[in-house]
């Protein structure tokens, strides 16, 4: 069995941690790489082994942040997760388990995010985009979903409208990655705790296909670079949020309007730093694993009793994901591990860092369009002034403004609808 499923106290729903054990790839098949960790069916259990060479290496020492790193004497490291995902699992199978819940919670009008973390070349790009038909990743499968409710939804009386955006953050300076142009942008605060990227440019789409597109010109434009680990690893964080607004109307035309928002986070590969490395690549390194370490710390802070301080504006990857981490909504954690002994110290890394958010508590509500700030009420707004003004047959509007208004309303109509099956309303 590829993966065992954990029976989530009620107050950890919100908040669930797995992990993804990657399968040898061809280089460590060509050279018979030893594989140290091990998945224990039904108990959710990965177990890794100490390997032969280090077992000797019980010195304390200093971590590439400057910190006292303890002598670990233990010969086997045990851990307990929500799920445990094998080397044999498929990509389906990660988005039943683990995804479509918080698809299906986004739809019903909650934040919900899907957080990929680990060193590079564990397969977090691959499970967060994927490649072709079977072997699509969550992102495309979450599409399918939310446009296949959407289709079987939808009538009279309840109306949808889908944006989406893609933002990389690359030596902590945020880009667009649709519209790359919009460089350096800026993190503000939107007046009621949370905050946004100014700037940051949001597309409606209406299918599947138009996502599909926006994610591969977005993908295409990411920063990579070959490492000793990863032909091409990703050395920027990737957002790709989808937005979902539902509007339910009532006989009298009264409406109720919820707005979830689903967000699929690939973090940047942890790795050493490479003494042989170019010096732009050891800048890259050294900012990668400070955000990452920004990321730990904040982690560190929400799951300590009394801490009275949480460093989210401490880099921009925090600051971003704010609400995912211990604030508004229902988050996966997915811990993406390589079973080789080469990998031994990044991959405990990657196991203790999930074991301790594990204990993240988040408070995830449906969101309510209670201050008319949706677009679905601003189209709607729009359409009435629109609607009253060709009404106004015995006011001042020539010709010209009459054929003007019904050509702007038109538009509306065709903006608002997310899918080309869907009626205007």
């Amino acid at each position: 069995m590829a993966s065992t499923k954990a029976k989530a106290a009620k107050h950890g729903d919100n908040f669930k941690v797995v992990v993804r054990i990657r399968p040898l790839i061809d280089r460590e098949l060509k050279t018979s790489a030893v594989e140290c960790v091990a998945v224990h069916a039904h108990q959710r259990l990965v177990v890794v082994t100490k390997p032969e060479n280090r077992r000797k290496q019980n010195q304390i020492g200093i971590d590439d942040f400057g910190e006292l790193v303890r002598p670990d004497t233990r010969q086997t490291h045990s851990y307990s997760f929500d799920i445990v995902f094998g080397p044999s699992s498929l990509q389906g199978q990660i988005f039943d388990e683990c995804a479509r819940p918080i698809v299906e919670s986004v739809l019903q009008g909650y934040n919900g995010s899907i957080i990929a973390s680990g060193q590079t070349g564990s397969g977090k790009t691959f499970t967060v985009e994927g490649g072709v038909d079977d072997d699509q990743g969550l992102i495309p499968r979450a599409t399918e979903l939310i446009f296949s409710y959407i289709q079987n939804t939808a009538n009279e009386k309840a109306r949808f409208l889908v944006r989406t955006s893609y933002l990389e953050i690359y030596n902590e300076s945020i880009s667009d990655l649709i519209e790359p142009d919009r460089d350096k942008l800026r993190i503000r605060e939107d007046g009621v705790g949370g905050v946004f990227v100014e700037g940051l440019s949001e597309h409606v789409v209406r299918n599947t296909k138009e996502v599909k597109q926006l994610l591969r010109e977005g993908a295409q434009l990411r920063t990579t670079a070959a490492t000793k680990m990863n032909k091409e690893s990703s050395r920027s964080h990737a957002v790709f949020t989808i937005i979902v607004e539902h509007a339910e109307y009532d006989d009298s035309g009264g409406s109720v309007i919820t707005i979830g928002k689903l967000r699929l986070i690939d973090l940047a590969g942890s790795e050493r730093l490479d003494i042989d490395a170019q010096s732009k690549r050891q800048e890259e390194t050294k900012r990668i694993n400070v955000s990452l370490h920004t990321f730990a710390k904040v982690v560190t802070a929400l799951t300590t009793p009394g801490a009275k301080h949480i460093p989210y504006r401490d880099s921009k990857l925090t600051r971003i994901l704010q609400d995912c981490l211990g604030g508004n909504c229902k988050t996966t954690l997915i811990g993406t591990i390589s079973p080789v002994t080469a990998c031994y110290t990044e991959t405990i890394n990657t196991l203790d860092f999930a074991k301790r958010a594990k204990n993240i508590k988040n408070n995830a509500v449906i969101n309510k369009d209670l201050s008319q700030k949706a677009m679905l009420s601003a189209y709607q707004a729009e359409i009435k002034k629109l609607k009253a003004a060709l009404e106004d047959r015995d006011g001042d509007l020539g010709k010209e403004q009459i054929e003007r208004l019904q050509r702007e309303r038109l538009e509306v109509q065709k903006e608002k609808v997310c899918s080309s099956q869907l009626r205007p309303y």
